[in-house]
């Protein structure tokens, strides 16, 4: 009887539809103001799903360099791979709004999706985050968060995202993370009844995470539709990546390295 090599072993690929349940707020920009994409990176949607069905290592507790620049190398050891998490659709965008701001003085912290709350804190005309930034002496900058919301009122916002796996380490066909900033966005996935053609693909894990080599980086741009330089490296993507050829040059590499 024959025997198959577990080193050589083809990779399976899963696109999933999502939808949103709980607001998502992802820092695509970073300041005073956290701004959210509605693609969400695969470094967050890798540690989502890592965490719920792969036995992923929450670290609560980041030393040293880790704290101003924090080291995905645990996702490499993941049996999986995946990508970009893209709208469905064309009209999603990011109204949800909300602000944190804490007072050293008073030990008192405030988290709202209601800005004029500002007023009554600092007695001043201007809103939130002006007001608190200004001379009020001991409240700490208020950091304002726009994210992804998942209004009743209308559809919900709804996402595609493909995960490639060995045939030993298979995703369920319905998925349930939550993920993003405080892992507020509850996501619910179903399995697609085939795989998608193209899909989006995150520079910064293909190229600090996983060591893809330069050549293969460089023909990722003759098999994409477009390149998305982002204003950090993490949100940097190819998008409209034909599948089956990353699927054969690179993400086999990957799984069965």
């Amino acid at each position: 009887m024959s025997t198959t090599d577990p080193d050589s072993m083809p990779v399976q690929s899963h696109t999933y539809e999502a939808t949103l349940y709980g607001p998502l707020f992802y820092a695509s920009e970073e300041g005073s103001v956290i701004r959210t994409d509605p693609t969400i990176a695969a470094t967050a949607l890798a540690h989502a799903i890592g965490y719920e069905y792969y036995d992923l290592t929450k670290r609560y507790l980041l030393l040293n360099e880790e704290t101003v620049d924090p080291s995905y190398d645990h996702l490499a050891d993941l049996p999986f791979v995946i990508s970009e998490m893209t709208p469905a659709t064309n009209d999603i965008t990011a109204d949800e709004r909300t602000f944190r701001t804490v007072s050293y003085g008073t030990e008192r912290t405030v988290v709202s999706s209601d800005t004029s709350v500002g007023q009554y804190l600092t007695g001043a005309k201007s809103p939130v985050p002006r007001g608190i930034e200004g001379s009020n002496a001991g409240w700490h900058k208020v950091r304002e968060y726009v994210g992804l919301s998942p209004d009743t009122d209308t559809p919900r916002p709804t996402f595609t995202f493909t995960m490639w796996t060995r045939p030993d380490s298979p995703p369920p066909e319905t998925l349930g993370f939550r993920v993003g900033i405080k892992r507020t966005g509850e996501v619910r996935a179903e399995r697609a009844a085939s795989p998608t053609d193209s899909v989006a693909l995150n520079h910064f894990l293909l190229e600090s995470v996983y060591e893809v080599p330069d050549e293969h980086v460089s023909e990722l741009l003759r098999h994409s539709d477009s390149y998305d330089r982002g204003t950090d490296v993490r949100t940097s993507r190819f998008h409209g990546v034909d599948r089956d050829w990353v699927e054969q040059t690179i993400i086999s590499e990957i799984l069965n390295d």
